[in-house]
């Protein structure tokens, strides 16, 4: 067969170059059409990529604009509930912040106190179901579990102390608030070493110092959260050491 197709060039003589020139210039034809749906069929894939890969990430950017808005409300509404257990809490506890530990006994007898201690009774219930309601739980996966655990011990310290003190009322030996051994519990679970001792050698104000480390705190993590500074998941381990102490201190 190949000797047939040299003879065959051979009697084409001076032809054989023009012919090759033909075969060339065709399959150069060729190739460069091959190339150009290569090279569409290419862009049109990039194109579409591209598309998607837009679409993608302007679905995780609302996604995450959304999750932002939420976080930012949560934390809002967490504490609009930080304040509300503030403004709930008994009178009598205003007594209680301006009393030393040798005075606590006779204050449990003032008249003035024990009256706003049966205000205390009657509307208690009312009081404590209102602030656990399971309707704050719903901004919870929004909050984090640091604020959500400075937040739960602020109410459980609160709502102890407000019961114990109105119960030691009316005990001849009632127990001083700063040896409860909840409410210790609880001081543990959450306050430094230094800001417990501020708080135990104040004879007068200590209530108002417990106030406001547990508001220091929850509002420099917010703040630290709004700046970038850590994610909203920054503390979860603290915050799960800090939930279980708190538990046991009030079962």
């Amino acid at each position: 067969m190949e000797n047939v197709v040299i003879n065959i060039l051979a009697g084409l003589g001076g032809y054989t170059v023009i012919l090759f020139a033909l075969i060339k210039w065709i399959g150069d034809i060729q190739s460069k059409k091959i190339i150009l749906l290569l090279e569409n069929s290419l862009t049109r894939e990039q194109n579409i990529e591209d598309s998607v890969r837009s679409l993608l990430s302007q679905s995780f950017i609302n996604n995450q604009t959304l999750f932002v808005e939420k976080n930012i409300k949560g934390i809002q509404e967490l504490w609009v509930s930080f304040l509300k257990v503030r403004d709930r809490m008994p009178s009598f506890l205003v007594y209680l912040d301006v009393t030393t530990k040798d005075e606590y006994q006779s204050i449990l007898c003032n008249s003035n106190f024990r009256s706003a201690v049966v205000d205390w009774e009657n509307i208690k219930h009312d009081v404590i179901k209102n602030l656990t309601s399971s309707d704050i739980e719903i901004i919870r996966p929004f909050v984090g579990e640091y604020l959500w655990a400075i937040f739960f011990s602020y109410r459980a310290f609160f709502l102890r102390l407000a019961i114990l003190v109105s119960k030691d009322a009316d005990l001849e030996c009632p127990i001083y608030w700063k040896e409860d051994e909840g409410l210790k519990k609880i001081f543990l679970s959450i306050f430094t070493e230094i800001e417990l001792e501020n708080i135990y050698i104040k004879e007068v104000g200590a209530l108002s110092e417990v106030r406001l480390v547990f508001e220091s705190k929850f509002l420099t993590h917010v703040h630290k959260i709004t700046s970038g500074q850590v994610s909203i998941v920054h503390g979860a381990e603290m915050a799960k050491d800090i939930l279980n102490k708190v538990n046991l201190a009030i079962k």
